[in-house]
């Protein structure tokens, strides 16, 4: 069994994770899912580090506790064994190292005389008959073959006997999920100048997959979802232009708050799409500056993305 495991429990209810990083919130994205209208969409994430468990609280509405002391946001706190973690002063779990086990209490019996047994009466024999008995010799039609573990088989359909047992099914093991890489060796030029070679389906391949990948690094978060480049870019043709930049605006936003959310040492948001997007496209320069800024800050979170698996 691997040692990164973990188990939470609350009124009786237990849930075993087995994975590095355990999202929890409001959002059916989280892996613990949590109801209440107190909880945020992305209320707080465990994660698991050479041996010990940490969590954060990601910036929740109704905060997060631990033995009754609230944390700081985006601030990770060790957690000791038996921890009690308040959700939004709505939700409370028993933290635990391992998976769950049913505690066995010892019972004290009261020491009694042993006697032998009478002896049992005789079992009378039964008799015998055949599992598959054949058919008369004036039916042409074959008895049906025995069939292993217990079945017998008519015609062509196998059908098991009542009550015998079945391999149980497992619904609290989650599928598996397989880890993909994001790009982050995006280079500005490459992307201008082949948009160019393209007629522009170069930069819209790009756009839809920086709408994509924004919502894979930041959606388990913030609990938002970014529109796709390709259905935005309908809204921009049937609004005249207009609906992009609320798309871009929008998008900028996202990425800024992922940015300070990693610690990333320089800044970027919709100031810097406003700035040097849109005004300084006065300049012609000033759309470089802003294209080389979101090509940088996508690389920067696409490698923390993939360095840390979340």
């Amino acid at each position: 069994m691997s040692n990164v495991c973990m188990n939470l429990s609350s009124d009786g209810n237990t849930w075993d994770f087995t994975k590095e990083t355990i999202t929890v919130g409001r959002s059916s994205t989280c892996d613990l899912c949590l109801s209440e209208p107190n909880i945020s969409r992305a209320h707080a994430v465990f994660h698991y580090d050479n041996g010990s468990w940490y969590l954060k609280d990601l910036g929740s509405t109704n905060g997060t506790w631990i033995n009754g002391n609230r944390l700081e946001p985006n601030k990770t706190v060790h957690l000791h064994e038996g921890a009690r973690i308040d959700f939004g002063n709505a939700h409370q779990v028993v933290f635990h190292k391992g998976p769950s086990e049913v505690p066995v209490r010892e019972l004290d019996f009261p020491e009694t005389e042993v006697r032998p047994l009478p002896p049992s009466p005789p079992v009378p024999s039964t008799p015998s008959f055949p599992v598959n008995p054949p058919l008369p010799a004036n039916n042409s039609q074959p008895a049906d073959p025995p069939v292993p573990n217990g079945g017998f088989q008519a015609g062509n359909a196998i059908a098991p006997l009542y009550g015998q047992p079945s391999d149980p099914v497992r619904y609290d093991v989650p599928a598996p999920q397989v880890f993909v890489p994001l790009r982050c060796q995006r280079n500005f030029w490459k992307v201008f100048f082949l948009s160019l070679i393209t007629f522009g389906i170069y930069g819209m391949v790009v756009y839809s997959h920086i709408s994509r990948e924004i919502n894979t690094i930041a959606s388990p978060y913030d609990g938002r979802r970014t529109m796709h480049f390709m259905l935005a870019l309908l809204l921009i043709c049937a609004t005249f232009g207009v609906f992009g930049f609320i798309w871009m605006h929008k998008l900028c936003g996202r990425i800024r708050d992922e940015l300070q959310r990693r610690g990333a040492p320089f800044a970027f948001g919709p100031k810097t799409f406003w700035l040097w997007g849109v005004l300084g496209s006065f300049i012609v320069a000033g759309t470089f500056i802003f294209g080389i800024r979101l090509m940088r800050s996508m690389n920067y979170l696409a490698a923390d993305y993939n360095a840390k698996g979340y």
